[in-house]
């Protein structure tokens, strides 16, 4: 039995010991395999400096290390300064207005513009004013009936739009305002 508890311990520890190897070497596993497609690929290259170097071996390593290190840090270098000028280009001729119009027409290029945003905005505040007025049961009443026929409207308009918005923005609050003329203005569920 205690052969038994004394294998167990074993596994056990073994197993302790090989997820914490794992768990260390797992940050290496990348750069290892990086490092291995590298070989591969600048194998030909070291055989060609090592045939310039006549067979000395330490020099060819070192020559082959600077051209791959050439070949690497060199366009790196190029593109961050790349980086580096236009995001300073940028900063500086950076202006609201000009970037104001300049999404507004990305966004219409793409069909993303809002179109009669100025009706929707119309239909927040009326839908603001209604939820924040109570008692007036009427004159809630007319501004539900005002604000579905408003937004009726904005869904032609959206369905006419050459880019096809069509009224998917608009169909869920036509169907919640459509239910507020079923319900007793100044109740609760109202």
């Amino acid at each position: 039995m205690s052969r038994m508890v004394s294998l167990i311990f074993l596994v056990g520890i073994i197993l302790l010991v090989g997820i914490l190897f794992y768990r260390v070497m797992a940050t290496f596993l990348v750069p290892l395999f990086f490092a291995a497609v590298f070989v591969v690929l600048f194998r030909p290259l070291h055989g060609w400096m090592l045939q310039k170097c006549r067979g000395r071996q330490r020099l060819a390593a070192g020559a082959t290390t600077a051209a791959i290190m050439l070949i690497v840090l060199v366009p790196t270098s190029l593109i961050v300064t790349l980086a580096v000028v236009e995001g300073s280009t940028l900063l500086t001729h950076l202006d609201a207005a000009t970037l104001k119009s300049q999404l507004s027409s990305f966004r219409t290029r793409l069909g993303l513009a809002m179109p009669l945003a100025n009706d929707m905005r119309a239909v927040e505040d009326q839908l603001a004013r209604l939820y924040q007025s109570q008692g007036r049961a009427a004159a809630e009443a007319n501004a539900a009936r005002h604000l579905l026929e408003r937004l009726q409207e904005i869904q032609r308009g959206l369905a006419n739009e050459p880019r096809g918005h069509g009224s998917v923005a608009v169909e869920p609050v036509i169907a919640e305002v459509a239910k507020l003329q079923d319900l007793t203005p100044g109740t609760l569920e109202y």
